[in-house]
């Protein structure tokens, strides 16, 4: 039987896909990199589910948080993959800024 608490813990974990999928998709990178900061948190913290020893509805709803989060996380991917090219064009950017003030001086 799976314990409540670790539904709790599965679904808080689900509730942070959720919202940093929210700052992702608003461009709030401050409040997706705290949130990312919790799910790694509570991942680090998950173990092994005994799914035999739990009831038909406890299954049910740990593998729909499972899969809703895997949704979340799959949905959250290019955005942060956009936001990474982005930030490499900013840096390329400021190093060519620098290697033009130390080859002409100003």
């Amino acid at each position: 039987m799976v314990a409540p608490d670790m539904q709790a813990v599965y679904g808080e974990m689900e509730a942070c896909c959720a919202r940093m999928l929210l700052s992702a998709q608003s461009r709030d990178w401050d409040d997706f990199l705290q949130t990312a900061g919790r799910f790694n948190e509570i991942s680090n913290t998950l173990g092994d589910i005994d799914w035999q020893g739990m009831q038909q509805d406890q299954r049910e709803t740990l593998a729909m948080l499972m899969r809703t989060a895997q949704a979340q996380i799959d949905a959250i991917v290019p955005l942060a993959m956009a936001r990474r090219q982005e930030l490499m064009g900013s840096i390329r950017s400021l190093q060519t800024g620098d290697k033009m003030r130390r080859m002409y001086g100003s």
